[in-house]
């Protein structure tokens, strides 16, 4: 076997991401490399190693039990190395016109990203931000290959390479169009199943986490109007006799006082958070650091 010293650190980033992806293809689109290309250095290793290193087992390219042995110490030294050439780099918000790529989905944008937009530009004129719909089965990956810098979502199943924090979070409440002519006398929990709803989901199927909360006490609501984004079931509430249940921290930038009143959620409801997510690698990665910082600062508990 080769000594370590004549090994092409490259070679250890394209196993790592032949491990994460499961698969040449993918790796060659996480690392921006021609699929080939990916091949040469699998076959460069393959005989530095004198191993097969990965044998594939259906679609998916399985570890060898070498190559299953190096998992650990390759994940921590390309770890230890992104951490210390991020010390190395330097980040001036003030002078930089880096773009920040940031996972948001339909109903937390508009809660989230104006108070977002509003921090970073008070502290950096020149970045530019791009809020854009994440596959929360594809996180990883597109936290890993810098498609995304950041992910802003409920709390989801996330691998150990995924850090996470938790940001806002609290009950609900239920918002209900100005002068509604049956909450005269507020809202109870009979009034709350006999009225119409609107529900924001990016799901096209399926209930929140109200109507759990009510199947437990044994109580159904009637949904006449499901839509994507929490704005625009604001709006619909807004505009009819149709309720909408808000999360509280959402409230005051989606619910105007002239056109909404609120009321609490009848029934029994723990509280409900959003976290920030982001890869280990950029733990260190000081324009990322910075980013997470704002954010924390902004729309953190």
């Amino acid at each position: 076997m080769e000594k370590s010293g004549r090994f092409d650190l490259n070679l250890f980033e394209v196993f790592a991401a032949v491990l994460r992806e499961g698969s040449i293809t993918r790796a060659a689109v996480a690392l921006n490399l021609s699929q080939p290309a990916v091949s040469h250095a699998l076959g460069r290793l393959r005989d530095l190693l004198k191993d097969p290193i990965f044998v594939r087992e259906g679609h998916t390219m399985v570890p060898t039990p070498l190559a299953r042995r190096l998992i650990e110490p390759v994940h921590t030294g390309l770890h230890a190395l992104d951490g210390a050439l991020a010390q190395l780099r330097s980040f001036d918000p003030l002078k930089s016109d880096r773009r920040f790529t940031l996972g948001l989905r339909h109903t937390i944008e508009p809660a989230v990203l104006p108070l977002i937009v509003e921090r970073l530009r008070t502290d950096a004129h020149g970045i530019s931000i791009a809020s854009v719909h994440h596959d929360r089965e594809q996180i990883e990956r597109s936290l890993a290959s810098g498609e995304l810098d950041i992910a802003i979502d409920v709390r989801m199943p996330t691998p150990p390479t995924i850090a996470f924090r938790r940001l806002m979070g609290g009950s609900y409440l239920v918002a209900a169009r100005k002068g509604h002519p049956a909450l005269t006398n507020g809202l109870d929990l009979k009034g709350y199943v006999e009225l119409d709803h609107v529900l924001a989901s990016s799901r096209r199927g399926g209930f929140n986490i109200e109507d759990v909360a009510l199947q437990e006490i044994g109580k159904t609501r009637r949904i006449v109007v499901r839509c994507q984004n929490h704005w625009t079931a604001s709006q619909v509430a807004a505009r009819s006799d149709i309720l909408f249940t808000v999360p509280e921290r959402f409230a005051p930038v989606l619910c105007r006082s002239d056109q909404h009143e609120l009321h609490s959620f009848p029934a029994p409801l723990a509280d409900v958070h959003i976290f920030l997510y982001w890869h280990v690698k950029s733990d260190l990665d000081p324009p990322n650091m910075w980013l997470r910082d704002r954010i924390i600062s902004t729309i953190g508990s």
